[in-house]
């Protein structure tokens, strides 16, 4: 199936917490057409993207003393991903710098390489140098980080599309996908309440409302309708009803769409109603009310 004419210039970006269904968007992606990268991992993350990206001391709130900073990153990405824009001394010194801090560790990661790492920083270095020829067709990423640097992205690309992956709050709060928390939280006002590997369901609902209500009101704010916040629920048990919504979002009409296959590819996660067999109690009620604000049924 063929994108929508023009889709080319600025990228689909998708985004989410960790364990949100991301995966399954970018699989619909791909089979749409979109190239999400070279250098992915088994879920479909842009390696390219986490590389220059996730590093907590990169947060936004923390280079706004020097925010070219991020603005060199998006180009090395964009770069390295279309082939487009030059590779300047500033560029190769940011892509550099995180290949540095990725061999010391500092990328976020609970252990030297993880299974998301199957390429050691050095040999991911000696890939970005050997950028790809030039491509002008529809392009983008999945990287769950990429909801934090929402508000740079916009600025570079202001005509991308963004679809930020959202998932039951009660059923993210019972995650053992808490990266997000340990490197984001406290950027978002959310202490850990233990070490990475400790379950701890309050400060994961919390992370996972504050994360929200500020992707959302940013995407509103600088994307308009261009901006999809995706219930990943009711598109891997429904995919049949929620399809249609995201290829039009996509600027691609349903109707010329391979929907039975495109459907194939959402197989419903066993995790999805977990919370039902915690005990809701040690949540706020005030938290759980947000969840139900928020759309997602508690307790049915």
């Amino acid at each position: 199936m063929t994108p929508a004419p023009g889709a080319g210039p600025a990228p689909l970006v998708i985004g989410g917490l960790g364990g949100s269904g991301t995966r399954l968007v970018a699989e619909i992606a791909q089979q749409l057409g979109y190239f999400l990268g070279r250098d992915l991992n088994h879920a479909r993350d842009n390696l390219w993207f986490t590389l220059l990206f996730k590093r907590p001391r990169w947060h936004p709130a923390k280079t706004s003393r020097d925010p070219r900073q991020l603005e060199l990153a998006c180009g090395v990405l964009e770069r390295a991903m279309t082939g487009r824009g030059a590779a300047s001394g500033a560029a190769w010194s940011v892509l550099a710098r995180a290949t540095g801090e990725a061999v010391l560790g500092r990328h976020g990661q609970t252990r030297a390489f993880t299974p998301g790492w199957p390429l050691a920083p050095s040999a991911r270095l000696a890939r970005a140098l050997a950028f790809p020829a030039r491509h002008d067709g529809p392009w983008g990423w999945k990287e769950p980080n990429s909801h934090v640097f929402l508000r740079a992205l916009a600025e570079r690309w202001p005509e991308m599309r963004f679809i930020y992956v959202n998932r039951h709050g009660l059923d993210m709060a019972f995650s053992r996908n808490q990266a997000q928390l340990h490197n984001w939280g406290p950027l978002y006002g959310v202490a850990p309440a233990g070490p990475p590997g400790t379950p701890q369901p309050r400060a994961m609902l919390d992370f996972w409302l504050r994360a929200l209500e500020r992707v959302a009101a940013d995407g509103r704010q600088l994307l308009g309708e261009r901006f999809l916040l995706l219930d990943y629920d009711r598109l891997a048990t429904q995919p049949g009803a929620e399809l249609p919504g995201l290829l039009r979002f996509l600027g691609l009409d349903p109707a010329g769409a391979p929907l039975e296959q495109l459907g194939a590819l959402a197989v419903a996660s066993e995790s999805i109603g977990r919370h039902r067999r915690h005990d809701l109690s040690i949540f706020d009620p005030v938290q759980v009310e947000a969840v139900r604000n928020h759309g997602f049924p508690v307790g049915e």
